[in-house]
Parts: structure tokens; sequence; C-alpha cells
């Protein structure tokens, strides 16, 4: 079988997209492309501009979820879970990010079935609320 071949790098050689929009890591794994309106807790979603605020299903202990903005549009696109907290690095909680600018990106670990986990903030801008 062929390894998937990186066209966009996201980050320096270690992180890219492949043709379909796929997740590609260093270790040439890919991790398949969905978007919000078909929500999955699990994998690579890309929000868009046709909609402004997202739900993310609650999630599994230890799945990750990379959620990356695709949008050319100065305005946030919003991504609220639900009914599950989201926890920073730092110890805060909340449950809503705001994505803004193109390249905006977080990747998220479930913790557990009420909680996430911001494990990487990835290009762009992140705000939280709750």
């Amino acid at each position: 079988m062929n390894a998937p071949k990186v066209l966009t790098s996201i980050h320096g050689r270690r992180l890219g997209l492949d043709k379909d929009g796929g997740l590609v890591t260093k270790d040439k794994e890919r991790h398949p492309r969905n978007d919000f309106r078909q929500p999955t807790p699990v994998g690579v979603s890309t929000l868009s501009s046709d909609a402004t605020v997202y739900t993310l299903t609650d999630p599994q202990p230890g799945q990750e979820k990379q959620i990356f903005s695709l949008s050319t549009s100065t305005d946030a696109r919003y991504v609220k879970t639900d009914g599950a907290s989201i926890q920073s690095t730092a110890g805060a909680s909340f449950n809503t990010i705001a994505f803004s600018g193109i390249g905006a990106g977080a990747v998220l670990r479930g913790l557990s079935t009420a909680l996430w986990q911001i494990t990487a903030n990835i290009g762009g801008t992140l705000s939280t609320s709750t």
C-alpha cells in the first residue's frame, strides 16, 4: 500500500493535508477529513464559511479530535460542546471555542465522556467562553 502524500504542510514536515483534505502525520498515518455537517467525535473536522456555530459531540476517553478553520473570512467560527466541558492545559474550563482566521486549529483529547482537553493550538487565534 502506498503511503499518503502530503500536499500542504501545516506544521513543517510533522503534519500536513493530503489531496482529499485528510490529515497526514509525520509517521504517514492518514486521518480522514469530515466536516460538522456530519459530526463525529474523532478524526479531522474542518470549519467552512456556511455556518458560524458548530456542535461537537461528547468525547470518549482517549479519542482525539483535530479541528481546523479553512475559511478566509475574518469572522470567527464557533465550536460548542453538546454537554461536555473543554479544559485548557492551564486548567480553565469552558464549552465554546472561537476559531479566528484561516489555519486556526486545535487538537482535543477526550479525558472522559464529559471532558475534552485542548492538547495543541495550531495556527490562527483561539479564544474560549463558557
